[in-house]
């Protein structure tokens, strides 16, 4: 007696299309022929007006490029821009509210000192209502955030790469941009539930 191969009992799946990565910009213009800017697709000129055929970028579309593409680069180019100053508060970084969260007792922190620090946060020791010593995670720093959130673009719509854009970030201290996901999240939660 043979047996039955899965293809025979069932159709195969449907073959899954997976989606664009949400945080990489669409790139229409990336086949191009030389001469031609992979960005904007608008000619790219030598000094004296004429094609030039040996180059596929604008200076400046390198660089907005770099800003869509790379987070380095578009950390770079909003600390430049702002200074550190939270679009939302408009406190300095340094010198807005910190996010403070217990430490649960589960994880391995039975020798933790208060002295360590990892990429700008500190493990401290506050003291609470009840009196006990609780080890917390305390953090201050700034997040290069997105106004209008990336899920929401439409990828095929011409000016869609503005969105990726230097003009579509702002600085947000870490106490604003947990605030600000947190009313993204729910907004999200709502429209899913409604559906």
């Amino acid at each position: 007696m043979a047996r039955s191969i899965s293809s025979d009992v069932c159709a195969p799946p449907a073959r899954r299309v997976t989606p664009p990565a949400l945080r990489r910009p669409p790139l229409p213009h990336w086949d191009s022929p030389r001469g031609a800017c992979r960005w904007c697709g608008e000619a790219v000129l030598k000094p004296d007006g004429a094609p030039n055929p040996r180059r596929r970028w604008h200076d400046a579309c390198v660089t907005a490029y770099r800003i869509a593409c790379f987070s380095a680069d578009m950390r770079a180019a909003v600390q430049r821009r702002d200074g550190g100053f939270c679009a939302a508060c408009g406190w300095h970084f340094l010198h807005a509210l910190p996010v403070v969260r217990p430490i649960p007792d589960w994880l391995p922190y039975a020798g933790w000192r208060d002295t360590i620090t990892v990429a700008s946060k500190r493990w401290v020791m506050v003291d609470f209502a009840d009196g006990a010593f609780t080890p917390v995670y305390y953090a201050r720093g700034w997040t290069a955030d997105h106004i209008e959130p990336l899920h929401r673009v439409d990828r095929s719509a011409p000016d869609a790469l503005r969105y990726w854009s230097l003009a579509n970030l702002q600085t947000l201290c870490l106490r604003c941009d947990e605030l600000k996901t947190t009313a993204e999240a729910r907004v999200r939660a709502k429209r899913r539930l409604a559906a």
